[in-house]
């Protein structure tokens, strides 16, 4: 019963992985959005 209690967490870092990956491609298609993309990274981890 704790390992299914415990999956959870694996699969909402992957999901944060994804978004960190979308994140970027989106700044390589936009560099103008360098700045933005940035102070969220970091508010994130604060929050985090």
């Amino acid at each position: 019963m704790n390992a299914s209690r415990h999956a959870p967490r694996p699969r909402q870092n992957l999901t944060l992985r994804l978004s960190l990956a979308v994140r970027s491609r989106q700044i390589e298609a936009y560099p103008n959005l360098m700045s933005d993309a940035m102070c969220k990274l970091r508010q994130d981890r604060i929050e985090f």
